[in-house]
C-alpha cells in the first residue's frame, strides 16, 4: 500500500503535465479552431495569405473531383495571390458549354494576373522565360552554323589552298572548342562573318556579341533561379501578407531602408 501510494505521488504530477503541455500546445489551439476562425485571426494581423492551407486544399481537390470546385474556392480565398489555384480551377471549370469555356477563361486570367501580387512565382517564371529565350537563341545559332559549315566548308578548304595562312583561323577554332562549346559557337561566326555581306553580316557580329555577353544573361538567370536570403524572404513575406513574425526575428538589427519599413511593417500588425 505504502509502495502504491509513492507511485500514485509520482504519477499525478506527470498526468497533469502531460494534459497541461496538450491542452497548451499551439498544436491543441490550431485543432480546437475551425479554418474560419484561423482566417480570420490572421487577416486581422494583416494576413491575407495563407499557402500552405491553399495548396493542402488543392491537393485535396485533386484527390476528390466531386468536391473539387468548393475546395479550390476555398482555396483562393485563403490566397488570393496563388496562381496554382486559379489554374486548377480554370481546368475544373473548364466545359465543352459556352460558359464553361468563359468562366475557364476567366480563371486563367485571374491566374496570370496573380503573379503581380506573388513575388516567388513572378521571380521563377521571369527566369524560366528568360532562359528559355536565351536556350532557344543559342539552339538556333547552333543550327545555322551547322548549315553554314556544311555549306561553306569547300569554301574556306579553297581558300586555305590558295593562302595557307589561313589554316591558322581552322587551328584557332579547335583551339576555341577547349573552353567551351559557346566559345566554339563564336569562333565559327565570326569565320562564316568573313564570308557575309551588308545585313547579313550585321546580324553576324550581332549574334557574336549575344555570345560575348553571355556569361553576364547566365549570372542574370543564376540571380533568378538562385535560393533567396533570409532576409529577402523575410521581406517578401511581410510586404505580400504572409508571415510577420518571420520578419520581425530576421530583420531585427538591419539598418537599410526596406527592411526597417519590413520590420517595422511586421511589428504594427503584430500589435
Amino acid at each position: 500500500m505504502k509502495g502504491y501510494n509513492v507511485k500514485s505521488k509520482l504519477t499525478s504530477p506527470l498526468i497533469f503535465a502531460l494534459f497541461f503541455l496538450i491542452f497548451t500546445s499551439p498544436l491543441f489551439t490550431v485543432l480546437s479552431h475551425s479554418a474560419e476562425d484561423i482566417h480570420e485571426s490572421r487577416l486581422d494581423r494583416g494576413l491575407k495569405n495563407n499557402e500552405p492551407y491553399s495548396y493542402v486544399l488543392i491537393k485535396k481537390a485533386n484527390a476528390d473531383p466531386s468536391k473539387a470546385k468548393s475546395l479550390l474556392t476555398e482555396a483562393i480565398k485563403y490566397s488570393p495571390d496563388l496562381p496554382p489555384a486559379y489554374f486548377e480551377m480554370a481546368k475544373t471549370s473548364f466545359s465543352p458549354s459556352a460558359s464553361g469555356m468563359f468562366e475557364s477563361l476567366d480563371y486563367a486570367i485571374k491566374g496570370f494576373k496573380a503573379y503581380k501580387g506573388n513575388f516567388w512565382w513572378l521571380i521563377s517564371i521571369t527566369g524560366l522565360f528568360t532562359a528559355s529565350l536565351m536556350l532557344s537563341f543559342v539552339i538556333v545559332l547552333a543550327l545555322v552554323l551547322a548549315v553554314r559549315l556544311f555549306i561553306d566548308t569547300p569554301l574556306l578548304s579553297h581558300d586555305i589552298k590558295e593562302n595557307r595562312k589561313k589554316i591558322l583561323i581552322a587551328m584557332l577554332l579547335v583551339l576555341l572548342s577547349f573552353f567551351g562549346p559557346l566559345f566554339f559557337m563564336t569562333g565559327s561566326l565570326l569565320l562564316l562573318g568573313l564570308y557575309f555581306r551588308g545585313m547579313n553580316k550585321a546580324v553576324v557580329y550581332a549574334s557574336v556579341l549575344f555570345l560575348l555577353l553571355s556569361p553576364l544573361w547566365l549570372n542574370t538567370i543564376n540571380m533568378f533561379l538562385s535560393a533567396p536570403s533570409s532576409e529577402l524572404r523575410a521581406i517578401v513575406a511581410v510586404n505580400e501578407s504572409r508571415d510577420n513574425k518571420y520578419a520581425a526575428s530576421v530583420l531585427k538589427n538591419k539598418d537599410d531602408f526596406i527592411s526597417l519599413f519590413s520590420y517595422g511593417l511586421a511589428l504594427k500588425r503584430e500589435g
